[in-house]
Order: C-alpha cells, then structure tokens, then sequence
C-alpha cells in the first residue's frame, strides 16, 4: 500500500556504531505517521543504559530530525537531556 504524499512519516530507532559500520538494534525502533509518539519513543529510548557507543535517531522522511549520543556532554554533538525540546524540523 503506497503512503499519500503528505503524510509524515518518523523512524526512531538506536544504532550501534562500531569499525566498519553501524547496525540498527532490533526491538529498539519505530515507525510513525505522529510526531508526539515519535517523540514519546525517544524519550522513553532516552532512558535505556547504553554506552557511548549508541545513537537514538529520529528522522521524519527519511532526514533526520534528532539525534542524541548516549553518554555525551552538553556542547557535543548529539547531545540531548530532558530539559532540551525536541523539534520536528530538520537540522
């Protein structure tokens, strides 16, 4: 079944990087046409204990829009806490 045109789609999911590539870890994504569920999915991803070698995404279409590296500092890249807003704009 083809998604009409202005639809929005958004995908969280974590990724594992490592040498030579990155995977996605299975169980932990999503899909979405709504980005206050996309949002919740983060959010609640936010609070897994991975190490710095983990990466949430969210991308709406396929760009991403998020992104927060587990265990960074603020002023990093892909720094992200709680108190920060997410945004359904592209970066």
């Amino acid at each position: 079944m083809a998604i009409p045109e202005n639809i929005n789609i958004y995908r969280v999911y974590v990724i594992k990087q490592r040498r030579g590539g990155s995977e996605i870890i299975k169980g932990l994504s999503t899909k979405t046409p709504f980005f206050s569920a996309a949002k919740e999915a983060f959010l609640e991803l936010y609070k897994l204990p991975l190490d710095k070698n983990h990466l949430i995404l969210m991308s709406r279409n396929n760009k991403q829009i998020n992104a927060y590296r587990y265990q960074s500092e603020r002023g990093e890249r892909d720094y992200f806490d709680e108190t920060m807003e997410l945004t359904d704009e592209f970066n």
